[in-house]
C-alpha cells in the first residue's frame, strides 16, 4: 500500500496551533519551576496537561491519499493521531502513470484584498491514468519524493502481477 500525505506546514492552519498550544503547556509547567508564588499550583498543571494534549492532538491531524494496487483501490484521507478516516473507492485498470512537474505562483492575501508577497512555487503530480482519463493524482512537493514514489508504484504494480494495459 502506498500512502502520500500532503504536506503539513506549521506556519499555517491547526498545526501551528497545536505547536502554539503544547509550548503553551511547556511555558506552565516550567512556571513553577521559576515563580516560587504561584496561587494554584493545581489549576496550573491542569493547564499544562490540557495545552499539551490539545496541541498534541492539533499537530498530529494530517490528510493525504492513499493507494492500494493489490485490491485496486484508493481513498483520500484524514488522519487523527494516528487513526485514519476516508471511504475506499475503486481504482479502475490503469493505462499509464505519467509524472508531471506543475508550477504555479501563490499570492498572500491577509487581508482578503492587497497581496503583500508572491512565492513560486514547485509541485509534481503523479498522474494514474486509466483508458479514457485521469483517475489518481499524487501531489508531492520534493521532487526527490516524487522519484521515490513512482519507483514505489511501478514495484507495486510488478509484485501484484498487474500490467498496465497495452
Amino acid at each position: 500500500m502506498l500512502k502520500v500525505r500532503s504536506q503539513r506546514f506549521f506556519s499555517n492552519g491547526p498545526n501551528l496551533l497545536g505547536f502554539i498550544c503544547a509550548i503553551a503547556g511547556i511555558v506552565a509547567f516550567s512556571s513553577l519551576l521559576f515563580i516560587e508564588n504561584e496561587p494554584s499550583i493545581q489549576k496550573t498543571i491542569w493547564f499544562g496537561i490540557g495545552a499539551v494534549l490539545i496541541g498534541g492532538v492539533l499537530m498530529s491531524l494530517s490528510s493525504g491519499k492513499m493507494v492500494d494496487l493489490k485490491n485496486s483501490r484508493f481513498r483520500e484521507y484524514f488522519s487523527v493521531l494516528g487513526i485514519y478516516f476516508g471511504k475506499w473507492e475503486r481504482l479502475p485498470p490503469i493505462k499509464k502513470v505519467e509524472l508531471i512537474q506543475h508550477e504555479y505562483i501563490s499570492k498572500n492575501l491577509p487581508n482578503g484584498i492587497t497581496p503583500t508577497f508572491h512565492t513560486q512555487n514547485l509541485v509534481f503530480k503523479i498522474a494514474l491514468i486509466s483508458t479514457d482519463k485521469v483517475e489518481l493524482v499524487l501531489e508531492i512537493r520534493e521532487e526527490k519524493e516524487a522519484l521515490e514514489t513512482m519507483d514505489k508504484i511501478n514495484d507495486l504494480i510488478q509484485d501484484s502481477n498487474l500490467r498496465l494495459i497495452d
